[in-house]
């Protein structure tokens, strides 16, 4: 009997073909958003983007390499909800906190953490405090 080749191989070719281009400079990972607070997530993304650094909003999947991944897009920021990290195992594995300097890292790379995202409409000053959180850790990067 001849062994039939696995075609693991193949399959990890695929997925990196497939995730190309998944990754920016600052990420900012949709989750299952729909609607408005889609329009939110894109809006961070084109507003990062103006500040003349890479940003890419990115439907997470499952099926994500996510520390190869990371590194071929030198990605210097995640930014995602509560709800999406911890609704996702794959992610809350590489996610750490550093509570006594106010530090949150997704594998390594800085993260946002955002508040539920209603939160946001519902109290317009979230934003502007969010956008100030945001262009304190781009200050570093740009």
């Amino acid at each position: 009997l001849v062994e039939i080749p696995s075609d693991e191989l193949a399959k990890q070719k695929q997925n990196a073909y497939l995730l190309q281009n998944t990754f920016e400079k600052v990420t900012v990972i949709r989750f299952n958003e729909t609607g408005k607070k889609e329009r939110f997530l894109e809006d961070i993304s084109w507003a990062i983007s103006r500040e003349r650094l890479p940003a890419k909003l990115s439907t997470y999947q499952d099926s994500w390499d996510l520390l190869s991944q990371i590194k071929k897009a030198d990605t210097k920021l995640f930014i995602l909800s509560r709800d999406a990290l911890f609704a996702s195992k794959n992610l809350l594995v590489h996610f750490k906190e550093l509570p006594e300097q106010n530090q949150t890292f997704l594998a390594d790379i800085p993260l946002i953490v955002l508040s539920d995202l209603s939160s946001y409409f519902q109290n317009p000053s979230k934003k502007k405090e969010l956008w100030n959180a945001i262009k304190k850790q781009l200050q570093g990067l740009v």
